[in-house]
């Protein structure tokens, strides 16, 4: 904008004629407006990035999504208060990061086949706990599946 003021004091001074004056205030707000739509272009592309979103989509499509989102995330809040923390933490994350069995077992000092039995264990118990969400509370799968 301060591009534009200087036309104007330009012109105010006698500097440009009538013509040159909109001819350069026609110009410079042509390029303003196309560096704010190359600017929010490049955020939604950093923001499809980081949640996935896309401008190709109908914002039905995008509503879907965000809804199913807050389904399962609804889901996981339900499933941390039922679950007991030691499960929750290998949950959380080896399976939900899904880290390399090799990378967490040395990370937490185990040994793989002790490893691999509690992650047996937590994904039954998971599993167990799945179920009687489907049952009782929401069909996630269902829900998902649809």
């Amino acid at each position: 904008m301060k591009y534009i003021d200087e036309i104007i004091r330009r012109y105010l001074d006698g500097e440009l004629s009538d013509c040159e004056a909109i001819d350069n205030i026609e110009r410079m707000t042509k390029r303003e407006e196309y560096q704010r739509d190359v600017d929010y272009n490049r955020f939604l592309n950093t923001l499809s990035k980081y949640q996935g979103y896309s401008t190709s989509k109908s914002p039905e499509e995008v509503y879907l999504e965000k809804e199913k989102s807050e389904v399962i995330i609804h889901f996981l809040s339900w499933l941390q208060t039922v679950t007991e923390e030691d499960k929750w933490k290998l949950f959380r994350d080896f399976i939900l990061s899904e880290k390399s069995v090799r990378k967490y077992a040395k990370k937490n000092k185990l040994n793989k086949n002790t490893f691999y039995s509690q992650v047996r264990t937590a994904r039954n118990i998971m599993k167990e706990d799945l179920d009687y969400y489907n049952e009782k509370i929401f069909n996630l799968r269902e829900y998902l599946d649809g």
